[in-house]
């Protein structure tokens, strides 16, 4: 029998045997008492950061138990691309991404980084909650990092491992992770722990130094995992972190701009970035922004010369997406499998002149997430809300898996079949490494069609509201605007909603907002 067709039929009788696992695992664990982590209200508000609880009934949340299987489909594998810092409008200068996954699968082009900043952001996609459920706020501090995260090995590749997947983790994990430990859920485990911001040296757990240009040793170890998982004749999750276009960081902490290969070191001189057209550029928003904006004093060619160091370092991205695809292609797997590119977060380039993330603004917010793959529309454009919290549910829906923590965010099946609004809202943070009385966050607001909207939780007279209709280029903060008063009171009112929540009351349509006055 062919080692393809064994592998189909593996897939296809492996949703029996998991059944029947879980059967076995539920059961021996109540006779057992053996004790249990909660996902759930035990991991809201800052207790969540301090402290594990034990669980008192053996079984998950009824809430995290809802999985809707694909009709009519086996379970597809799932390669997941992670970029580090890449703005939405990079995509333009990816041609292979364009061409091999934009034309040929889904774009949504409404998608969000809801935490933007490295840690939190990669920590919502491996447990599918928010930093309030998950503990980490941060990259850096007591609430920051690897070591603030809840319960690392209830993760996602654990529950698709449950559901029958081959899994694999490459490259950067969560900041601060050692490598002391291996992490559960993960049959192939080489994640970055030494210079992970380095562009011509890595070092993954398990494998040791590696010299070269890191996207070409991330896109050799992702194809060796994916031959591996096709070997495996399971279905497969294949998770590929590459650094660009992040900066470089060098002993000492000390940061400079991104690093091409050798082949584009001067590929994107002629390239005038984007935003040398947008109307806030280099300009001050009037009305003031809220205190801890990174607000810098940049000329335009140290901008300009960035952004072209961060076009070309993608390059090598790009051409590592398609060997990927020809991976995939080459083992007979590409029609099989779900694709999802991302980055973990936007960054402001001298927009209201600001630079870095971890920012309300659109810039930092605003993510690529696109997926091709037999679950998803041929060159579709999708402006509903989406956001990387969304990842782990949506593969949770494809794999038929349980997860073991309550997911706050939507399966993207979901979202893009609804013919209904599945909410109108979603939450914005952002963190700080400060114990006060909100500890671990800086901001909190809620992101709308129309508007931005965030506060000091501390001090919440401060903040700053954005008409996108009005003020499409964010030039205006209008919070202390007497003509907005009822529009910052209702979104005062679904932030209050929002900011404790967990599972699915994180996930509301609250419906038409007031129009400002005048």
């Amino acid at each position: 029998m062919p080692s393809r067709l064994r592998a189909r039929l593996r897939r296809t009788t492996w949703p029996v045997v998991v059944v029947l696992v879980a059967l076995v695992v539920i059961v021996g664990t109540a006779i057992a008492g053996v004790a249990l982590y909660d996902a759930s209200p035990l991991h809201s508000g800052p207790k969540a950061t301090t402290s594990i609880q034990p669980l008192r009934v053996p079984k998950p949340p009824a809430s995290a138990m809802k999985v809707t299987p694909i009709a009519g489909k086996q379970k597809p594998n799932i390669v997941f691309i992670v970029t580090d810092d890449m703005r939405t409008d990079e995509l333009k200068y990816m041609p292979h991404v364009r061409k091999l996954l934009v034309d040929k699968g889904t774009d949504f082009t409404k998608a969000i980084s809801p935490h933007p900043l490295c840690c939190p952001a990669r920590a919502e996609m491996t447990t599918g909650e928010y930093a309030q459920n998950n503990g980490v706020h941060h990259n850096n501090g007591t609430l920051g990092g690897y070591p603030a995260l809840i319960e690392p090995g209830n993760n996602i590749g654990r529950w698709l491992q449950h559901a029958g997947y081959w899994t694999a983790f490459i490259g950067k994990y969560l900041n601060a992770y050692k490598g002391t430990k291996r992490i559960a859920g993960w049959n192939r485990w080489e994640a970055a722990i030494h210079d992970v911001y380095q562009y011509h040296r890595v070092n993954y757990y398990g494998v040791g130094p590696i010299k070269g240009y890191a996207a070409h040793t991330t896109t050799r170890y992702t194809q060796k995992a994916i031959s591996a998982g096709h070997r495996s004749g399971k279905p497969f999750y294949v998770v590929s972190n590459y650094l660009a276009p992040h900066d470089q960081i060098g002993t000492g902490g000390r940061a400079s701009q991104p690093v091409p290969e050798a082949k584009y070191k001067h590929a994107c001189d002629h390239i005038r970035p984007a935003f040398l057209h947008d109307p806030a550029y280099m300009k001050p928003v009037r009305n003031g922004l809220p205190p801890g904006m990174n607000i810098q004093d940049h000329t335009s060619s140290v901008y300009v010369h960035e952004a072209r160091q961060r076009i070309c370092s993608l390059k090598s991205v790009d051409d590592g997406v398609a060997k990927i695809v020809n991976t995939l292609r080459s083992t007979g797997e590409l029609n099989d499998t779900d694709i999802v590119f991302v980055s973990d977060n936007g960054f402001d380039l001298g927009e209201h002149n600001l630079h870095g993330k971890n920012m309300i603004t659109d810039e930092s917010l605003q993510v690529p997430i696109v997926i091709r793959g037999p679950h998803f529309p041929v060159d579709r454009k999708v402006s509903k809300p989406a956001s990387l919290v969304d990842l782990p549910a949506t593969y949770l829906q494809l794999g038929e898996a349980v997860p073991g923590r309550r997911q706050d965010g939507l399966s993207l099946l979901k979202v893009l079949q609804s013919k209904k609004p599945l909410r109108d809202t979603l939450l914005v943070q952002t963190g700080d490494t400060v114990l006060d009385s909100t500890p671990g966050f800086a901001y909190r607001g809620v992101d709308t069609q129309r508007y931005l909207y965030a506060i000091d939780p501390s001090k919440p007279s401060i903040g700053l509201l954005f008409d996108r209709q009005r003020d499409p280029h964010a030039m205006d903060n209008v919070f202390n605007d007497p003509r907005y008063a009822a529009v910052r009171a209702a979104l005062q009112k679904r932030l209050e909603a929002l900011m404790p929540c967990s599972g699915s009351n994180c996930n509301q349509v609250f419906g038409p907002l007031p129009k400002p006055r005048g």
